[in-house]
């Protein structure tokens, strides 16, 4: 009875879990391992950890509390967010991978994608967070944030698989 509940409340939120999963998949998948592969020539290697995570930490936290902007808070957005992360994470890969060419190898371009990505990553998650519940009354409500919450827990599990394969990754 509780797993036809559950089924229930996923196919009404199906696709906002499927964006959720594949959210948190890219972002387990780039970060930390990818991003803090960038050399940062003028900051010894602690301090580079340092900057690269709070960077992260402060955009993430922003990109939450943009969702108190309800005007924001819309599958679309959410959906545009996701497709735009793909072009994101292809620059991470290349920043983290190449050397010596002009634009890529720029580390004001780095810190920028990462607070792009960072922001984007609190936003996205924020959002689904609050769109899942809305589609569903009552009791249900619980069910969705539960289901929500799986979303972001397997994406980031099979995120960290996934990033398996960069971890010899070394800059040309």
């Amino acid at each position: 009875d509780n797993f036809q509940e559950m089924w229930k409340v996923f196919r009404h939120m199906k696709l906002l879990l499927v964006v959720m999963l594949f959210s948190n998949t890219i972002t387990s998948m780039m970060f930390p391992g990818v991003v803090l592969k960038k050399g940062i020539p003028f900051l010894n290697p602690a301090w580079k950890i340092v900057a690269l995570v709070g960077t992260w930490n402060l955009f993430v936290a922003l990109g939450k509390f943009t969702t108190f902007l309800r005007w924001v808070v819309n599958e679309t957005t959410v959906k545009c967010l996701v497709l735009i992360r793909i072009l994101s994470l292809f620059i991470i890969i290349t920043q983290a991978s190449t050397r010596g060419v002009p634009l890529i190898d720029a580390h004001w371009l780095m810190f920028l994608n990462l607070a792009f990505y960072a922001y984007t990553d609190g936003l996205i998650t924020s959002s689904i967070f609050i769109l899942c519940p809305s589609k569903v009354t009552g009791h249900d409500k619980e069910i969705a944030g539960f289901l929500s919450l799986q979303g972001v827990l397997l994406g980031f599990t099979i995120g960290t698989y996934c990033a398996l394969p960069f971890r010899n990754l070394t800059p040309a």
